[in-house]
């Protein structure tokens, strides 16, 4: 049987409940398959500790010097403390040499890849692939004045769903060229070429190692030789991402960053730039940098989609990642809004409430087993859910402002209409009881300039004064100026030096009265009047400077 083949066979997993290590140790469920060794979750007798338990896979630990290597790098790296790198514990042998470390939670990055390419069909979006690596380069910065990794993955980092990103297989990581060489690393694209053409592990390979990953968590694609640059395989992603991973894969070591302090500064620059808008309405003033979002927050983010592919859209994106949730039905999860704590609820159940809007952004989601507090919409699994939740709420929103802005625009029309159509009645009536009450007393008589001829039809007269001036006969307070009155001759454009005269026709005297009708209606049957003889001065200009009704420019009539 093939050694990669015997590995992942169940039959030749260690069954639960066995004791290893003279029985510090039992173990629980076999976790996961590694390059370097089969994880298993196990229990420390003494306390009751939850731990993780790295077997060495047979075909490795048989290699001459290959355990002797894990020993000698297991111990350097147990003297590491950071919170990005999983403490290593204890390495023992029972028959195989074993690695001890504290409780590894979540999935690799190699599952989370392959779950986002079968949602999405790519990589992570840009911010969460530049938290990854943020992390990654921290956790390399402290352990670099120790060891190098050397085997840094996507087998070696692990994320919990919380979001927390932990580095693993420190000391394991020496067998590197033990593993290859029983054919164990078959995709090793993440491998610096010094180390491939047989040369150390050093600082400077890991940092090839980030800028390969880099690439793969964004295209989805490892990053093979010739790859062309992931600006070209992503739309959006900057020429500067591709600048970056160029400086860290450099074929020549020299060429690379100097230390991962430097390229955690670049990256961290970088990722100030490649920032979506926060998903709350955020200060639109000028604010300070916002700081990097959290790596559960990143990893919510929309993945890009395959260049090979159409581009599926975010709701579909998030209906697929629902999907697959559905199965998730563990109820582990509590849920807090307000003052209050609900649940337990499993992952299915949560996305059933983020689809009818009773998990909402702000709500806090608690792992029961951890006791880890995370926003929803921060969350790694659920993020995603709620920013698409949130958008078809907007959208809901938006069609339902938009129904009701019509319906108004609908209401005021018709009153609109209603409105004209009464004053329509109100002048036309208005008009004939003018027309009535000018023909009141007599139907043949002519009232000055203005002669009734017919029912409902009003001839005017206007005469104009001959262009001659006389002394005013009114002024105005106690000043000296002149002031335009009644009794005041006037230039007027349209008459000639000797004055004359111009009638008017019904066709230009009937929409006046339309207009104004009523009020001179109700004005003379309040008054009893029975006759309105209109005078207007009108200026050279032809401005009108004096309307005077039966001589009255004001009162009853």
């Amino acid at each position: 049987m093939p050694a990669d083949h015997a590995r992942r066979d169940p039959d030749h997993r260690i069954p639960p409940g066995t004791a290893i290590a003279n029985g510090r140790y039992a173990l629980g469920n076999h976790v996961r398959v590694g390059p370097f060794a089969d994880v298993y979750d196990a229990v420390a007798s003494g306390n009751g500790a939850p731990v993780s338990i790295h077997i060495v896979h047979r075909e490795i630990a048989s290699q001459p010097g290959a355990t002797a290597a894990i020993a000698a790098a297991a111990e350097r790296a147990a003297g590491l403390s950071h919170t990005h790198i999983a403490r290593l514990l204890e390495i023992a042998s029972q028959g195989q040499p074993f690695v001890v470390t504290e409780l590894i939670e979540g999935d690799t990055l190699r599952a989370l890849l392959a779950r986002k390419s079968a949602t999405s069909g790519g990589g992570f979006a840009a911010t969460a692939a530049i938290n990854i690596i943020a992390h990654v380069l921290a956790a390399l910065d402290c352990a670099h004045a120790r060891l190098a990794h050397g085997a840094l993955g996507p087998d070696a980092i692990a994320i919990s769903r919380s979001g927390h990103l932990r580095l693993i297989d420190f000391g394991l990581a020496a067998a590197l060229p033990h593993a290859a060489h029983a054919g164990l690393l078959p995709d090793a694209h993440w491998v610096a070429p010094e180390v491939v053409a047989g040369g150390p592990v050093t600082p400077s390979a890991d940092l090839f190692s980030a800028g390969a990953l880099l690439y793969h968590i964004l295209t989805g694609q490892p990053a093979a030789a010739g790859a062309a640059a992931a600006s070209t395989q992503v739309p959006g992603i900057p020429t500067a991402v591709d600048d970056l991973i160029a400086h860290l894969t450099a074929a020549d070591p020299r060429h690379r960053f100097a230390s991962a302090a430097d390229a955690q500064r670049a990256v961290a620059s970088l990722g100030q730039g490649t920032a979506p808008a926060p998903r709350r309405p955020a200060p639109r003033a000028q604010p300070a940098p916002a700081p990097r979002p959290s790596l559960a927050e990143s990893l919510a983010a929309p993945s890009a989609p395959a260049p090979a592919s159409p581009s599926p859209s975010a709701a579909q994106r998030a209906e697929a990642h629902a999907a697959s949730l559905a199965n998730d039905t563990e109820e582990k999860w509590l849920v807090s809004q307000g003052k209050l704590d609900y649940g337990p609820f499993s992952l299915a159940q949560l996305v059933d409430r983020i689809r009818t809007d009773k998990l909402v952004a702000g709500d806090i989601v608690i792992d029961k087993d951890t006791g880890q507090r995370t926003a929803v919409e921060h969350h790694p699994l659920l993020g995603e859910l709620v920013d698409a939740a949130a958008e078809k709420r907007r959208f809901r929103q938006r069609a339902s402002a938009e129904m009701t802005q019509q319906k108004r625009e609908r209401s005021r029309g018709k009153m609109l209409i209603a409105v004209i159509g009464v004053v329509i009645v109100a002048l036309v009536g208005g008009g004939i009881l003018v027309v009535n009450a000018l023909s009141h007393s007599d139907e043949d008589s002519h009232i000055a300039d203005m002669t009734v001829e017919e029912k409902g039809s009003v001839q005017a007269k206007i005469s104009f004064p001959a262009a001659t001036r006389h002394r005013s006969h009114h002024r105005s307070g106690k000043g000296h100026g002149k002031t335009l009155g009644y009794d005041d001759s006037m230039d007027m454009d349209m008459a000639d030096e000797g004055g004359g005269s111009e009638r008017l026709a019904p066709s230009d005297i009937n929409p006046v009265i339309q207009q104004h009708g009523g009020a001179l209606a109700r004005c003379m049957t309040r008054t009893g009047s029975h006759h309105a003889f209109i005078e207007i001065i009108i200026q050279g200009s032809g401005k009108v400077s004096d309307v005077r009704v039966n001589s009255k420019t004001s009162g009853g009539l």
